[in-house]
């Protein structure tokens, strides 16, 4: 059965429950965006508009990332640059005009970006300079148990080895108090406010529900594309609380950096649909194949988008803002550095 639902400035259209096309649309009320989603995860066809009408950037996703034939439009209506990506690090130009219609001369990107060394199991950060970040945004995510596609993520040895990691003393980990990665995490402190036993039992008795994430996405004007870098992951712990019921609770903050060679020594259960670099969990992670919905965006007082929003529609709303602001401002960018 088909559904078409329309929530504030959202609109899905529905096929078996199952979402497959969602549009965003201006306070205007014309499209600002059409976009194909599978497991919410950004699969197909995108295509966004100016507020004009006129065609702005078009092109598909796979699993979250670029991928294949992608071009962008001035607002005039006027061709300014087709790109086709090989994957969401890798692409090749394949022609700039001006705002006249006539051809410009462009040059490759010149580094192919990103190859997993055989010795660490995955793919080293590629060196940035602030000079060549053109445009950054943080934001918090969580990651659920309950969507289908991060059930990777939730086999009980992914969160066993980062917290015998930091049990051996091999990480740290840090107090949710923060998520600056500043104030040491007490296991004996967690399980005098919750009443658990997560000092002398969390490898077994713990039932980890979410993970937390905190994340900057920048544009690197030296490669010509975004990227997206975890920061910190944060178990997200169900635990039975006196007089309260069963509560989801964060646990500690692992500080990320730390944990992807951790994270690399587990292979990738799941889909047969990964890319043939998706080895492991930490390629799963790199390569964003699972949902995270962000609950907060980089802000002066700190506040999540629920404290800021009441309603259902409205933190649906700005959660859209926010994940169009990021993709746009990538496109905002490639016609600057085109004109």
């Amino acid at each position: 059965m088909k559904q078409f639902i329309v929530i504030g400035a959202l609109s899905l259209f529905c096929v078996n429950g199952i979402a497959q096309v969602k549009t965003s649309l201006y306070p205007s009320g014309n499209i600002q965006c059409e976009r194909s989603i599978k497991n919410n995860m950004l699969n197909g066809k995108y295509t966004s508009y100016y507020e004009n009408g006129t065609k702005k950037a078009e092109g598909h996703f796979s699993n979250n990332l670029r991928k294949g034939k992608w071009t962008l439009w001035a607002e005039t209506g006027q061709k300014i640059l087709v790109r086709d990506y090989s994957d969401g690090y890798n692409y090749t130009i394949k022609g700039m005009w001006g705002m006249d219609g006539k051809a410009k001369d462009y040059q490759q990107p010149t580094y192919q970006n990103y190859i997993i060394a055989p010795r660490l199991g995955f793919q080293p950060y590629f060196k940035i300079t602030e000079e060549n970040v053109l445009a950054s945004k943080r934001v918090w995510r969580h990651i659920s148990i309950h969507d289908a596609v991060n059930v990777p993520l939730f086999e009980p040895y992914v969160y066993q080895a980062m917290y015998s990691a930091y049990v051996n003393g091999e990480i740290k980990a840090y107090s949710t108090s923060s998520d600056e990665f500043k104030e040491t995490f007490s296991a004996q402190k967690f399980d005098e406010e919750y009443g658990t036993k997560v000092y002398k039992t969390a490898l077994n008795e713990i039932k980890v529900v979410g993970y937390n994430i905190k994340e900057d996405w920048f544009y690197d004007k030296a490669r010509g594309i975004s990227e997206t870098r975890l920061i910190g992951i944060c178990p997200v712990v169900e635990v039975k609380v006196k007089k309260q019921g069963v509560k989801q609770v964060p646990l500690c903050w692992f500080y990320y950096p730390e944990v992807r060679s951790i994270l690399a020594t587990i292979k990738a259960k799941g889909e047969s649909g990964y890319s043939s670099r998706v080895l492991n969990v930490e390629n799963l992670i790199f390569y964003r194949n699972f949902y995270g919905k962000i609950y907060k965006e980089n802000n002066v007082d700190d506040r999540t988008i629920a404290k800021e929003k009441k309603t259902p529609e409205a933190i649906a709303k700005e959660i859209d803002r926010i994940e169009l602001e990021i993709i746009e401002l990538e496109h905002k960018i490639w016609l600057g550095e085109t004109l």
